[in-house]
Order: structure tokens, then sequence, then C-alpha cells
């Protein structure tokens, strides 16, 4: 085997891969649903607010930013918020943790 053809393998693999990883990555964001996105960010909120947390202390608005598709907002019963800006494929662009300025002052 000469080395042209081995440099031509080598390149019809390497961009067969390539090609299979956009395919997933593309099959992916297609089949992505606003709810999945919604579940995933209100399983962190459930994750780390601890006791009196629920999943229907979350709820999703369309956000109004170029590279955020979705705001997803938890309300914990205690008055601590959570944000999640979620990204056009789902992904996390920000998190904002809110906490009331009454629970913040130590006596």
């Amino acid at each position: 085997m000469s080395l042209r053809q081995v440099a031509f393998t080598v390149l019809g693999a390497f961009l067969a891969l390539v090609a299979v990883i956009g395919l997933r990555l593309g099959w992916l964001a297609a089949s992505l649903t606003e709810t999945d996105v919604i579940e995933r960010y209100a399983a962190a909120y459930l994750a780390e607010a601890g006791t009196g947390a629920a999943l229907s202390n979350c709820h999703a608005e369309t956000a109004q930013g170029h590279w955020v598709k979705l705001r997803v907002i938890c309300r914990h019963p205690d008055g601590r918020e959570w944000r999640f800006g979620a990204g056009l494929w789902g992904q996390l662009v920000y998190v904002e943790r809110i906490t009331p300025a009454r629970m913040e002052m130590k006596i």
C-alpha cells in the first residue's frame, strides 16, 4: 500500500466519523422538545433546592435574548428562586439563584 492510499484511507475514515457525529448531533437537536429542556432544569432545581422543592414549582417562558430560547423559573416555597437560561439546543446559558433579602439577614 502506498503512502497516497494510506492518506486517502485515513482521510476517508476521518470524514466518515465526522459525518456520523454530525448526523447524531443533528438528530439530537431536531428531536429535542421544550418539555425535555424544562424537565432537565426542573430536575437540577430539585437536586439543589432540597426539602420542599417540587416539579410544580417550575414553569418556563420564552426568553427575549438572541442566544437564549427558554427561561425555566423555579420558585421554592421559602422564597428562593432559580432562573435557568436554555440556549437554542437546550444547553445551559446561565443560572441565577435569587435569595430574598429577609433570608440573607443573620441575627
